[in-house]
Parts: C-alpha cells; sequence; structure tokens
C-alpha cells in the first residue's frame, strides 16, 4: 500500500513541478522583471520609478505568493497520507525512500520524452540532446549503475529456469565490415530470435525493466540509413551490436589496453551471469509465452566476440556463425569508415559513445583485439590501408590456429552470389524454418571490387589471399555440418 500511495504521489508531484517550470508562467513573471529593472535604468523621470518600483514590487509579490502557495500545496500532498494513515517511522522512511525514485524515474522519462520529440521533429536527425548524452552516461559508464540496473532486471524480470531458457543461442560474430549485420537482420525475420534492439537503449543490461517505463513514451519506428553508409536501413526496432556493455560489466576479459582490446579469458561467474542475461533477453518472465509453446532463442551480433570464442563454443547448445568477406573488400571499408569517423570526431560524445558499447572496429577510438596484435606489423598505421589488410590476416589467421574450437565459418561473398542456397544452409543448421527465398531477394550484392588492389603492400596481399583461401577450403563452412575447426 506505502509503494502504491507513493507512487500516485511522485507522479502528481512531478508532473506539477514539470507543468510549472516548462510552462510560460515563470518565464512570463520573470521577463516582467526584468523589463521593469531594464526601464527603471533608462527612465530619469522620478514619477516613472517611482511607478516602475511600484508595478516591480507588486509582481514580485505576487511570483512569491503564488509560489509559496504551489509549494505549500505540494507538501499537504506529500504530507497528507503519513498524517491521515497515522504511519509509523519505518513506513515513513519507505513513503519517502520510495517517492524519491519513482519520482527521479518519472522526471527523467519527461523530460526524456520531450528531449526525443523535440530530436524527432528535426527531421530524423541524429542528434543527441543534452538529456540524452546525460542519460547515456549514467547508464553506460558507472560500473554502479550498471550492476544495479542488472541486478534490478533479475528481480523483474529473470525467469524461474534461466539454464533452460537460455539455450540455443546463436552468436553472429567476425571482422567488423564482413557482412555480420545483414545477416543479423534476416535471422531477426525468422521470428524465432530475439536480440538487443535500439529500442533497449541505453539501459540495455535491464531491457525489459526500461521498455516497460519507457513504453508510454517510445517513437514511431522510421526507416533510416546508419551512420556507416552501407546502405543499411535501421529503426528503432532493428536488432544491433549492444552485447558488449554486458561483458565490459562482468568480464575482465572486456578490460580495454592501451593499444589493444580484451584477452581470451572468461571468468566463471561471468559465465553464469551471462545465463541470466540470455534468459532475460530472450524469455523474460514478464513476457507472454510464444504462440507455438516454444522458447525464443537468444540472438547476438557481436564482433567482439571474437575474443571469447572458445567460452562461447563450450555450450554445446550455441551456435556460431562467424562470418568473414574477401580480404580487399574488407580493409578497404574499414579504411573508408575509419578515415570517415577521425574526420567527424565532432564535440567527442560520438567517440565516448562508441567506447562505452565497446566498438572500437575503428576511427579515433580503435583498438586492435589483443590477440591480433602479436601477428601484426607494429610499424603500420590505421590511416593507411595495409593496416587494416594486415589486421585481417592476423585475426583470420588466429581463428584459423584455433584447436578443436566448434564454429560455423559464413562466406559473405558466397551468400550475395548464392543467397537462397546459403541461407537455406544457415537456417538448415539452426534448424528454423524460414522463407529464405524472399530472403535471398533481400540480398544487396557488394559494390563493384574489380578495382586492381594496387593500394596495398604484395607480400601482404599475398599472404591475406592465402588466409582466405584457407578459410573457404575449411570443413567449417556453413555449407556444411557444424564441425570443429582443424
Amino acid at each position: 500500500m506505502v509503494w502504491i500511495i507513493a507512487a500516485g504521489v511522485a507522479v502528481v508531484i512531478v508532473e506539477s513541478l514539470l507543468k510549472v517550470f516548462q510552462g510560460g508562467w515563470i518565464k512570463g513573471e520573470t521577463s516582467t522583471l526584468l523589463s521593469h529593472l531594464q526601464t527603471f535604468r533608462q527612465t530619469k523621470n522620478e514619477e516613472e520609478r517611482q511607478s516602475l518600483i511600484l508595478q516591480s514590487g507588486w509582481v514580485t509579490f505576487r511570483f512569491g505568493l503564488l509560489s509559496t502557495m504551489f509549494f505549500l500545496s505540494l507538501a499537504a500532498i506529500l504530507f497528507f497520507f503519513p498524517w491521515a494513515f497515522s504511519w509509523n517511522t519505518s513506513q515513513k522512511s519507505t513513503y519517502l525512500l520510495a517517492i524519491t525514485i519513482f519520482g527521479t524515474v518519472w522526471w527523467l522519462i519527461g523530460i526524456l520524452r520531450e528531449t526525443r520529440v523535440n530530436r524527432n521533429q528535426k527531421a530524423q536527425a541524429n542528434l543527441y540532446g543534452q538529456l540524452d548524452r546525460w542519460l547515456h552516461w549514467l547508464a553506460l559508464q558507472p560500473l554502479a549503475v550498471r550492476n544495479l540496473s542488472f541486478e534490478l532486471e533479475c528481480l523483474f524480470a529473470l525467469p524461474k529456469h534461466p539454464q533452460e531458457l537460455a539455450k540455443n543461442a546463436v552468436y553472429v560474430c567476425g571482422l567488423a565490415r564482413s557482412g555480420t549485420t545483414m545477416l543479423l537482420q534476416f535471422l531477426n525475420q525468422s521470428n524465432t530470435f530475439r536480440s538487443l534492439t535500439y529500442r533497449d537503449m541505453p539501459f540495455v543490461l535491464a531491457p525489459n525493466l526500461w521498455g516497460r517505463l519507457n513504453h508510454c513514451f517510445q517513437l514511431k519506428a522510421t526507416l533510416t540509413e546508419r551512420a556507416h553508409g552501407d546502405g543499411i536501413l535501421v529503426d528503432y526496432d532493428s536488432p544491433e551490436s549492444f552485447e558488449e556493455v554486458f561483458w565490459r560489466t562482468f568480464s575482465d576479459s572486456a578490460e580495454c589496453h592501451a593499444d589493444t582490446y580484451g584477452s581470451d579469458q572468461v571468468s566463471d561467474d561471468a559465465l553464469k551471469a551471462f545465463i541470466n542475461y540470455r534468459a532475460i533477453v530472450a524469455n523474460p518472465r514478464t513476457d507472454p509465452i510464444p504462440s507455438d509453446g516454444q522458447p525464443r532463442r537468444y540472438l547476438s551480433k557481436n564482433n567482439n566476440n571474437l575474443l571469447r570464442l572458445r567460452s562461447l563454443s563450450d555450450d554445446p547448445t550455441a551456435t556460431i556463425l562467424l562470418v568473414y568477406r574477401d580480404p580487399v573488400a574488407t580493409a578497404r571499408s574499414l579504411h573508408r569508415l575509419h578515415l570517415s569517423f577521425c574526420a567527424n570526431v565532432g564535440d567527442g560524445f560520438t567517440q565516448e559513445y562508441m567506447e562505452w558499447l565497446g566498438h572500437y572496429e575503428f576511427g579515433p577510438g580503435h583498438r586492435p583485439f589483443s590477440f591480433a596484435r602479436p601477428r601484426m606489423n607494429l610499424a603500420l598505421r590505421p590511416d593507411t590501408p595495409d593496416y587494416w589488410l594486415d589486421y585481417w590476416n592476423a585475426v583470420y589467421t588466429h581463428i584459423l590456429e584455433q584447436k578443436n574450437l566448434r564454429v560455423n565459418l559464413v562466406d559473405h561473398d558466397g551468400m550475395c552470389q548464392s543467397p537462397q542456397e546459403a541461407l537455406a544452409s544457415i537456417f538448415r543448421v539452426l534448424e528454423v524454418q524460414a522463407d529464405t527465398l524472399a530472403m535471398a531477394s533481400e540480398v544487396r550484392l557488394p559494390s563493384n571490387q574489380t578495382k586492381p588492389p594496387t593500394e596495398f603492400n604484395p607480400e601482404l596481399l599475398s599472404a591475406a589471399k592465402a588466409t582466405h583461401t584457407r578459410l573457404l577450403d575449411s570443413k567449417a563452412n556453413i555449407v556444411r555440418p557444424s564441425v570443429q575447426l582443424e
């Protein structure tokens, strides 16, 4: 009863404050006083000065009286219920604590709604207001807030048997610009999986709790091209790579060092927490059971999972789809995006945002995977094409050299050339029924790659092509059932 009353009182108080301070009354009264002051300074007539003093005094008195009455009314509402029900000290403390919590949340949602509406009216421009930036910092930067949001989410949405409901997860990963997003979108169309989406931002560790709080203020989904400039359209309901926030929070393996990112080690505690996280995303207890009676399967696209292939493949029910693409096309795309993001740093928020999400693939905050760095030429710099070709070769060479690694390789170029056959093979491995014919018609062919790769070092180009051939010849390619890399 105390919590219910506190929630209602908090909403009334916050809405009243928002209406007053966001309305025109305070602004009008303040403008009148400033106008009188300006006129008082300019006029030399003593009678006019006396008149202005009287007018200003009346405006000030009226403003003070109405403000006092307003705040006394709020105080009466605040303390009415403890007085009316004769609550004891413990109940009063709980009541005030609950009002503080509900009031803060409602205030944030109210201002966020106004900020999002204003941003949506600016021709869907990709702009973040000051409140948006503050809220993203609060949700994604402080470790204590991330831990607390996950604990609250577990209390709110963790199902009774998370171990069972977290099974059969699907992980899409690969070096950036390899086609992982396109594959993710196709898998998401099958309605078999559930993944994090843009609507879950910024509280991606509490997607169900945040969705419930923000439900009334969600904007209509509008497809727009993402910042990569690659023709892929996304909206608020599109799945995206936000899983790394979890690993930044619960695993030391995601720690960012001076010039590299991550390590191969994942703690047992992090893996146990990840079971709960998968269950919360895919099958929260707050959602109704799917009509077919089958639990949804967790789906993620996280290129940083290349750091955790060993740990993820130890789950016998999981399926890892590791995407690769022609090394020249990948290196060119990475180089182009790196230069583009470095040239558009802005005021620093974009780089901080990318780091909060663990996106170090390119741009001013780029850091290569820690396992790739020892294989790379340290004399190369990211502003050169050779660096990215060298990086591609180091990443996939490392993957090929891992023994007994249970993954499925996906040739992105092969999927673009024979989309229906490739998609049918992928869904067959996943044991999912899907309309691959319709999906195949949506496959975007890669841009013309006939330009000779003269910008690359010949020896480096030869090494990358040899690695690419090894990938193509591997028995782990998706056209066959999942096997261990040899």
